[in-house]
């Protein structure tokens, strides 16, 4: 063999070997191993924020139980954050904001966060503007199975979404305390996320079990239960004038003192089922819509026991809701089932008085039109 040909022989084998090792190289970074870091007093490591800094995307962190006295940043995506406890892997954080930028959370989540989850911890926070779990522009997150109590004078939600979608918070125990601190509060367009099989208990002032503010949209509310006093909502959605929200609202338990069990307020085109709502106080009522169109309230069954409580009513500019196969009882004689400040007295046909009182109703199937829209309907939005 030639001493040409030998040196392109020798460069070819050269050439090819070279493409092996890049090709090697690239599937080693590409089949990394997901790892398992943990946390605890005699674990690597010792904070909770210190295995979630060292951790990659894909990694599970497993926290033993213990108390935790900070306050967690997720940062890296797909992050899986295991407590060991609900009562014992403990999170406990304390800070006194002034604002919605002046803030802290027991956990915080950022937008490259997102695809993170976060169960088995017992986690609370005292002071204004200090929330449990925080999701700040995030997709993804899965909050379940953790116990979550907020106790501020003033916004101490147990999970705040901001801007948030496709987030599901499932299973949790929320105890919030403190004025406007709801058991979860939406914000700012967050829409798609799943909030379902949660127990709330609220008792501050306007603190509800789900807040839904505008912008928020086409989010699931399922199989809820709620017990609320201090004038709080069980859930209530507050939108803007015209907003085609597209909430669903189905099989939540109300349990309610003093105020509304599902409020809506300038949203169109929710859907309410079969959610059961028990109200106990001197003016508390069951739906209460305000300037709310083209909502249906479907199976839901209505029990209000307050001297002047209510079923369903409708006020102001409430139009064309459809009242389907809705059961309402009212305690007393001072109660209404089904009122509004332009809706006529409900005919034979569409309400039967229950045998306690005779102004509780049960509407059989769709009432007659006068019943449930207002005489001046607003016009349906161009491409709604």
């Amino acid at each position: 063999m030639s001493t040409k040909l030998k040196s392109i022989l020798v460069i070819t084998i050269l050439v090819l070997a070279g493409f092996v090792m890049i090709w090697n190289f690239g599937s080693e970074k590409t089949n990394v191993q997901a790892a398992d870091l943990y946390v605890g007093s005699d674990s690597t490591y010792k904070t909770i924020q210190a295995a979630v800094s060292a951790a990659g995307s894909g990694d599970t962190i497993y926290v033993k139980n213990g108390t935790y006295y900070e306050s967690v940043t997720i940062s890296t995506s797909n992050i899986e954050l295991v407590g060991n406890s609900t009562t014992d892997c403990k999170i406990i954080h304390y800070f006194t904001g002034t604002s919605y930028s002046n803030y802290a959370a027991g956990i915080n989540v950022t937008n490259t966060g997102s695809g993170s989850k976060i169960s088995g911890f017992n986690i609370s926070v005292s002071g204004d503007y200090t929330y449990g779990i925080f999701l700040d522009n995030t997709n993804n997150i899965e909050i379940f199975n953790n116990n979550i109590t907020t106790n501020g004078d003033n916004y101490s939600p147990g999970v705040l979404l901001y801007a948030s979608t496709n987030n599901i918070v499932k299973s949790n125990d929320f105890i919030t305390s403190g004025s406007y601190s709801s058991g979860v509060h939406l914000r700012v367009s967050s829409t798609v996320n799943e909030i379902i099989d949660n127990d709330m208990v609220t008792s501050g002032s306007a603190g509800h079990g789900v807040y839904m503010e505008t912008g928020c949209k086409n989010n699931d509310v399922i199989g809820n239960t709620m017990y609320t006093s201090g004038m709080g909502n069980g859930i209530y959605i507050s939108s803007s004038p015209g907003s085609w929200d597209n909430n669903k609202l189905y099989n939540n338990t109300i349990n309610c003192i003093g105020d509304i069990g599902i409020g809506l307020s300038n949203t169109f085109n929710n859907t309410l089922i079969n959610n059961t709502i028990n109200i106990n106080g001197t003016d508390g009522g069951g739906i209460y819509l305000y300037q709310s169109s083209y909502n249906n309230l479907t199976e839901n069954i209505l029990n209000c026991e307050g001297t002047n409580g209510f079923g369903i009513y409708l006020s102001v500019n409430s139009n064309s809701n459809d009242l389907v196969d809705n059961t309402i009882t009212t305690l007393n004689q001072s109660g209404y089932g089904t009122s509004g400040p332009h809706i006529p007295p409900i005919s034979s046909t569409g309400a039967i008085p229950t045998a306690s009182s005779p102004k509780g109703a049960v509407l059989r199937g769709t009432p007659p039109r006068s019943a449930r829209a207002h005489r001046r309907c607003l016009p349906k939005p161009v491409g709604c």
